[in-house]
């Protein structure tokens, strides 16, 4: 069900979408906009942002961590073909058909060669057994395409029975949608997924309906081995109340195509954070002012959304029954729409388009009208410097990376199950 209540919010949007250039302000061209990213941000703008350093954090708070309970939720809701790897996966499995980027990549360990994904059970298995956490959960995302591959991994296991405090809960099934075909009407021609957008709307929905335990929720990615939070960090999401937190990193030459995070100004004061895309850039002809902001000198530092995103789901609900008391679902699940991603693919020489939501735009969507219409803040950053990023932020976009990481540079710490920091 409420996968096709995203879709149909998803949808709804791009019928009212109106067709406008987004501006990035480039004072330097004389080029005036309500939309500044930090690079260029004043010290009066930049304090809209609420952001944490991670080097500032205090130490965790083991009292407090006793009586949390987290939720590591690992995307593997899609192929993620620009990793080439049908060779690597009849090489190191009986598989043939291709899963999820997490499920297909393996990795040398003392045991034998195991898939990403089979490393982040055990990682998450680990840390249960260091007994801080009142309990650890262990959730993955997945679709038609994947599910098996993920459900393989469980199979003739004994994860849960021998680690007291651990559990796995039910994967979270995505859909596979309509398309919008030549004609701008919806088809079964094409099916595809609607992005991750999903994954944080489903979880603000339950918040709303107050459906979901009390629990930290941390979203990563599935071949990221790295993309789970440390205790410093679950300790000030639930010693601090912080409802939404969405992990940036400093911006490099590496991430020059990366979104950025933005001030959007607003009358009255009403200020909020958007991400500006290179597809954005590209369609108002700001492409290369976009790569470069934040990398010139004099410029501040520029944000890299890393997509980790964690949910303290008691300060969620407590901030939606103290200020949204008088929004009915309705008018919540427009709310927490994403923005439209029109991803345009072709198949059998017909054009289709595929409507797709991005995750950090949930988040700065609810928080949007929660700064305006309450004058609170729901999203905080949570900001790495480029020392600390490989400590949580190692994605894997090609095969290329995933040789360097695991052959290459040999970065996989088999006792812990992560990728050493550089």
């Amino acid at each position: 069900m409420q996968n096709n209540l995203y879709f149909n919010s998803l949808y709804k949007k791009y019928q009212k979408a109106e067709k406008s250039s987004l501006i990035i302000c480039n004072p330097e061209e004389g080029i005036l906009s309500d939309i500044i990213p930090t690079a260029i941000a004043r010290p009066e703008e930049f304090k809209t942002l609420a952001m944490q350093d991670y080097s500032n954090l205090p130490k965790a708070d083991s009292e407090i961590l006793k009586k949390t309970t987290i939720t590591l939720q690992k995307m593997h809701a899609g192929l993620g073909s620009s990793v080439k790897r049908d060779q690597h996966l009849k090489e190191n499995s009986k598989r043939s058909q291709l899963g999820s980027k997490g499920t297909d990549l393996f990795i040398p360990t003392s045991e034998g060669s195991i898939s990403i994904a089979e490393a982040q059970i055990l990682q998450a298995k680990q840390t249960a057994n260091k007994r801080i956490y009142k309990k650890v959960n262990l959730q993955e995302f997945v679709n038609i395409e994947t599910q098996e591959a993920v459900s393989l991994l469980w199979e003739g296991t004994n994860h849960i029975e021998n680690c007291e405090g651990f559990e796995r809960k039910d994967p979270i099934f995505q859909e596979m949608f309509k398309t919008i075909s030549q004609d701008g009407e919806l088809t079964v021609q094409r099916l595809a997924p609607a992005g991750h957008g999903y994954f944080g709307y489903k979880a603000l929905l339950e918040c709303f309906e107050g459906t979901v335990e009390d629990e930290i929720i941390a979203i990563g990615n599935g071949e990221d081995l790295n993309s789970s939070p440390d205790d410093k960090i679950f300790s000030w999401m639930a010693k601090s109340e912080i409802p939404l937190c969405m992990i940036t990193t400093t911006k490099t030459a590496q991430d020059k195509k990366g979104g950025h995070i933005s001030i959007v100004k607003g009358e009255g004061g009403s200020d909020h954070i958007t991400i500006v895309e290179k597809a954005q850039a590209e369609a108002s002809d700001q492409l290369a002012y976009f790569e470069k902001l934040g990398l010139r000198a004099g410029d501040k530092m520029s944000y890299f959304n890393t997509n980790i995103v964690l949910i303290n789901t008691k300060a969620l609900r407590a901030l939606i029954k103290e200020s949204m008391s008088d929004v009915d679902l309705e008018s919540f699940m427009e709310i927490i729409t994403p923005d439209v991603i029109q991803n345009t693919k072709t198949q059998d020489g017909k054009k289709y388009i595929q409507l797709e939501g991005a995750l950090g735009s949930v988040m700065l969507n609810f928080d949007k009208y929660i700064r305006i219409n309450y004058n609170k803040q729901a999203v905080h950053f949570l900001n790495l410097d480029e020392s600390e990023r490989s400590n949580f932020f190692c994605p894997i976009k090609t095969m290329d990376d995933f040789k360097k990481i695991f052959i290459n540079e040999k970065r996989f710490d088999q006792e812990n199950f992560r990728i050493k920091s550089l």
